[in-house]
């Protein structure tokens, strides 16, 4: 016992030493042995030959099909590992990464490796934590859910679902995952809504939210769930002039039935989603987005000011679209001019004294400028700008100089008060005291956008993406007065020193005119990183412009060449199968009684049966499943995950 003491802190030694080494092995080494046969050969053509024969015979025998191998069949250094540390490096392997597949696929690699190792998997709860349901659903991610969640046993869970259709032709009553299948849904989690920690739910239709947050009100209390997020991807609704739809289903509904269940609450997301904003349980947060919201359904300008003071110790705050809601609509179909957020007496009332991160993404200039006079962020350190009405219609630009100019003229050059219980300085925006400031299609005069930058002084990394040769220019001159009309300004002292520009589809023959500056012309530290993103343009850069771009100094950062995984969820359709019919939109009367509990139909020897798998796009829990038998994931199918 003694012994085993001694190389257990051994082997803790090591492990908070090098874990992400330790890490890298052990998952290097559980996927290299559940290669298909073709994926082997693949990759034996990369080896050298002197390896190949050693290795083959070994790894022949591992499929993810075999039988798990005895522990003598591993290496010395991995099976010496005590069991303790080896569950914990699972969980580290499994929980590290910012994708939420990887926290599916980990725990059932390492469960197949060997007998000792998927005793260790199965024994160690914090692997099997993370939920994901996607649509359309096969009977396989039903079955791993289940057994997830027996798995998991009372540790807090983190739920990804994600019902999007990409071939989803836009009619709000067509979607193949209606509010039914989410009734499905809950039936399936809601058990576990005390463990819930993380929650992201995406939809395309708005039906499926509604009938969730209306069971979900009646929750007594949720008391692990830090993080929501839950987002209709339609942005259609935030352009000016469009009210939501679908009107029927309109009516407000509070989050988890109000501020009592949610205790613990610090990140919420509400995309295209509205809530009773007068009893939304929005308070204590740290991080709040709310994005591309029609205006008919936002907050009252008092009801926006009090769910902000309700959260005085929130760090980031990301407005896209609109706020609170304008007395007068704005109406972009009649012409209409729109009309400016009435301020008045909440002008400089919001005096978040902790926050640092700030996110508007406006579709209206005159709205932003009214919007930000709302607020007082003494300790702001990182400023994000974005025109995102190029999102609704291409076409559209703004010129967001009178925003520019407004930051400008209200940016405080002292440091931040520590904290401050109420803002008595009317320059509310310590622009002084920003080290990262994103531009996402903003336009703006070349001398607005100097003077904007000359309040920068503390300014180190600039991302842009979008963003025309004005940007550039302007960068080029910052040194000149803001109110000189020289092309070569004086040498002088630059006000900031950039360590680091990122650039996504910016005009790359400016990028190319700024990067080949002098040294004394450009805000740059000596050793800057001047970065070009181009992953995700479908184009490659190839010939003289990218040569012109490396000679420039200029870092390219183009797609990776090796195939992504392909999802877990996602099945080919069966274009044969006939498709259920669309159910009629839910109604209050329809959603007021409790869940249904269907007729489980019972095996010879009386116990429950359990359905067999849908065809197709059929719900994700088939009509003759109840909640008795999601409960039970004790199955002998079980076993295959």
């Amino acid at each position: 016992m003694t012994v085993r003491r001694h190389w257990l802190s051994v082997q803790e030694a090591m492990l908070s030493s090098c874990p992400l080494t330790i890490i890298v092995v052990v998952r290097a080494f559980s996927t290299f042995q559940i290669l298909t046969p073709v994926e082997r050969t693949e990759k034996n053509l990369l080896m050298p030959p002197s390896r190949k024969k050693a290795r083959s015979d070994v790894m022949d025998k591992l499929t993810l099909d075999s039988p798990p191998q005895t522990e003598r069949s591993l290496p010395v250094s991995i099976s010496s590992i005590a069991n303790e540390l080896l569950s914990r490096i699972f969980t580290l392997a499994t929980h590290d990464s910012h994708d939420p597949y990887d926290a599916i696929l980990y725990p059932i690699i390492v469960s197949h490796v060997c007998a000792t190792w998927r005793q260790v998997a199965l024994s160690t709860s914090e692997l099997w934590t993370s939920i994901i349901l996607t649509h359309p659903s096969p009977w396989s991610q039903l079955s791993r859910t289940i057994a997830y969640l027996s798995r998991s046993r009372r540790r807090p869970l983190s739920l990804f679902l994600d019902f999007r259709d990409p071939a989803w032709d836009w009619s709000e009553d067509s979607h193949s995952f209606s509010w039914k299948h989410m009734e499905n849904v809950i039936r399936l989690l809601s058990p576990h809504v005390l463990r819930w920690r993380c929650l992201e739910l995406l939809t395309d239709t708005w039906s499926p939210i509604f009938t969730f947050l209306w069971y979900i009100r009646r929750v007594p209390s949720a008391p692990m769930l830090e993080d929501i997020s839950i987002s209709r991807c339609n942005v259609y609704f935030a352009a000016q002039g469009v009210t939501f739809e679908p009107v029927a289903l309109k009516e407000p509904v509070a989050l988890f039935g109000g501020g009592g269940a949610l205790k613990s609450l610090r990140r919420v997301v509400l995309a295209g989603v509205h809530c009773d904003w007068e009893n939304s349980g929005l308070q204590g947060l740290e991080d709040l987005e709310l994005k591309y919201q029609a205006m008919d359904v936002m907050p009252s300008l008092p009801q926006f000011v009090d769910i902000l003071k309700k959260c005085p110790k929130l760090r980031r705050l990301a407005i896209f679209g609109w706020g609170p809601r304008a007395e007068t609509m704005p109406d972009k179909v009649t012409g209409r001019e729109s009309s400016p957020l009435s301020v008045g007496k909440f002008c400089g009332s919001v005096c978040l004294p902790h926050l640092e991160h700030f996110i508007l993404g406006f579709l209206d200039v005159e709205y932003a400028t009214d919007l930000l006079s709302l607020f007082c962020f003494p300790a702001l350190k990182s400023l994000t700008l974005e025109d995102i009405s190029p999102t609704l219609d291409p076409a559209d630009h703004q010129d967001a100089s009178q925003i520019l100019e407004f930051l400008a003229s209200n940016a405080s050059s002292g440091p931040p008060p520590s904290h401050p219980s109420t803002c008595t300085n009317t320059q509310c925006f310590p622009l002084a005291n920003i080290i990262h400031l994103e531009l996402r299609s903003v336009q703006a005069s070349q001398l607005e956008i100097r003077r904007f930058l000359l309040k920068l002084p503390s300014l180190q990394r600039l991302s842009l993406t979008n963003m025309g040769r004005d940007i550039f220019t302007a960068l080029g001159h910052i040194d000149a007065p803001a109110s000189s009309t020289a092309t070569t300004p004086a040498v002088s002292s630059h006000p900031f020193c950039l360590q680091h520009v990122t650039c996504v589809q910016v005009d790359r023959k400016a990028l190319v005119a700024f990067a080949q500056l002098p040294v004394e012309r450009k805000p740059l530290a000596p050793h800057c990183k001047l970065t070009l993103d181009i992953r995700g343009e479908g184009l490659a850069l190839s010939g003289v412009p990218r040569v012109e771009l490396i000679e420039a100094g200029v870092i390219i950062i183009a797609d990776d060449s090796r195939a992504r995984r392909p999802s877990l969820a996602l099945l080919p359709r069966d274009e044969n199968a006939a498709s259920a019919p669309t159910p009629p939109a839910p109604t209050e009367d329809s959603l007021a009684g409790p869940l249904s509990e269907p007729e489980i139909v019972a095996k010879d020897d009386g116990s429950p049966r359990r359905p067999s798998p849908p065809a197709g796009n059929a719900s994700l829990v088939p009509a003759s499943t109840s909640a008795g038998d999601l409960k039970g994931a004790t199955s002998p199918e079980l076993t295959d995950y």
